[in-house]
């Protein structure tokens, strides 16, 4: 399947906020698994809400989606493999009745380790689920317990068994870099002896979770009883893992994220390309004509809105300028961005200080050009929440 997205064909984004446990570094909107019966009462609000919004829109937001080409659809979470494999099945189905969906689109579903068996692969691969991101982070058992991770080393390599046996052929690994310094070589070996076809790196981030408050992870730094690597380690770790997982064949495509050929992620390139995104459930973002709306991170007020009109309240969402937020989400791209996908992006010309911070980004060997594109270099991309936070200036 081809990684390339299709010409204005949208992108639809489902939050599932259940998780058996939250972990300790988890920023993401998230609750603890409330048991079959709400998930299931879930899965169907979020069927409910995707065909309101085909058949009538969201007025005078925006008008009905149902005629719209769809070539990705993405179930975040949270952990949405603890959807039921019959709940997943029907939202799939539910999806195919009220979009034009291509015959080739992305159906990704994010997956722990410890929920896949034999039985759900095989379904989620027949409902049409091409494409799954399983959460293995680091493969150290005592850092798993740490992270409040519900699966262990071996259960990753069990579960990439199950999902290949069941004929998943895009297969996707997260790890987060920072949590394990000292095993980071050990991480990556592993990670790459399972040959997935997509890697994402994060490197590890302590920041507050969606609803204002500290990760567990960040209070454990603030309080001294943890210690994260400091920016030297970063410094050193990030080329080390371009080169070996470049040694695997998975090649840097932004910043985070590493594939083989034709297996770049369609979904997470439409948010960094700006490309329209539907985003359905609590906690979910929209981006739909230029215009960015977000969904509370509240998931009994949504219920209650989905049973009320069909849908769920959308707040306007735009924290920042759109040339800055085109330039800074088309620089995480190895292959950068150009002025005039920024200004088609922003529907507005970058400002002349974001042209002059750019600028003196090249003199600083941060970036380099080539004709009106821009790239971010090695020490660019080390230095990138510095130069992302001068675009916002």
């Amino acid at each position: 399947m081809s990684s390339a997205a299709s010409a204005g064909a949208l992108g639809i984004y489902a939050h599932v906020p259940f998780c058996q446990a939250r972990c300790s570094y988890c920023a993401f909107y998230t609750l603890a698994d409330r048991g079959d019966a709400d998930r299931g009462q879930f899965a169907a609000a979020l069927g409910s809400a995707c065909e309101r919004l085909a058949v009538q829109g969201q007025p005078p937001l925006f008008p009905p989606l149902g005629g719209r080409r769809v070539d990705s659809i993405y179930f975040g979470g949270g952990t949405p493999s603890l959807l039921a494999p019959d709940d997943l099945v029907a939202l799939v189905d539910r999806l195919r009745h009220r979009f034009d969906l291509t015959s080739d689109v992305e159906i990704t579903l994010e997956a722990n380790p410890e929920t896949v068996n034999p039985d759900a692969a095989r379904a989620w691969i027949a409902a049409g689920i091409n494409r799954v991101s399983l959460g293995a982070q680091p493969f150290d058992a005592t850092v798993l317990r740490h992270l409040g991770r519900e699966h262990g080393p071996e259960t990753i390599g069990l579960a990439v068994g199950m999902l290949r046996g069941a004929g998943c052929a895009n297969l996707s690994l997260d790890l987060i870099a920072g949590v394990n310094p000292a095993g980071l070589e050990a991480d990556l070996e592993q990670a790459c002896a399972l040959a997935p076809d997509h890697l994402s790196v994060y490197l590890l981030e302590l920041t507050a979770d969606e609803v204002g408050g500290r990760t567990p992870l960040a209070a454990q730094a603030a309080r001294g009883t943890w210690r994260p690597p400091d920016e030297d380690w970063f410094a050193d770790a990030y080329p080390r893992i371009v080169r070996r997982l470049a040694a695997a064949g998975l090649r840097r495509y932004e910043i985070s994220n590493f594939a083989r050929p034709g297996r770049t992620c369609r979904h997470n390139l439409k948010y960094w390309r700006c490309e329209e995104v539907l985003g359905v459930g609590p906690a979910a973002h929209t981006l739909l004509g230029g215009r960015r709306f977000a969904t509370r991170p509240d998931l009994a007020s949504w219920l209650v809105s989905v049973a009320r009109d069909g849908t769920a309240a959308l707040v306007e969402d735009r924290e920042i300028d759109p040339p800055a937020e085109a330039l800074i989400l088309g620089l995480r791209l190895d292959d950068g961005v150009s002025w005039a996908e920024v200004e088609e992006r922003a529907g507005m010309p970058p400002r002349r200080a974001q042209r002059r911070a750019i600028d003196a980004f090249g003199a600083q060997g941060l970036l380099r050009r080539s004709g009106d594109r821009l790239q971010l270099t090695m020490r660019g991309v080390l230095l990138s929440n510095e130069v992302f936070e001068r675009l916002l200036d």
